[in-house]
């Protein structure tokens, strides 16, 4: 037996664990992996240094008041992987499929 599912429930809660999971498990991982890789660099110069004065990072617009540093760009992001899972969720549901979620 099916339980229909409601949209606004299943996207609050998709989007909210996503959030919740890229802030507290995700978070150092992903800054790790982007520190050890560095700028984008062109014959051993980064593009800033280059001569690309537009390829000077926004530094305001990654600020933030967060004890960790999560900015509007990783709560956008993650956001939207929460948001296409639970669109997966009810997409899946709408067609018939029974992934078997209650039991």
């Amino acid at each position: 037996m099916w339980h229909e599912l409601n949209p606004s429930l299943v996207i609050s809660l998709s989007t909210g664990l996503s959030l919740f999971l890229g802030r507290f498990v995700f978070f150092n991982f992903q800054r790790e992996n982007v520190a050890k890789q560095g700028l984008p660099e062109q014959n051993g110069f980064t593009h800033f240094e280059a001569g690309d004065v537009r390829a000077q990072e926004y530094v305001s617009l990654l600020k933030s008041n967060d004890p960790v540093g999560i900015n509007i760009v990783d709560v956008l992001a993650w956001g939207s992987i929460g948001h296409i899972v639970a669109y997966y969720i009810l997409a899946t549901a709408s067609n018939g499929y029974d992934p078997n979620f209650f039991g």
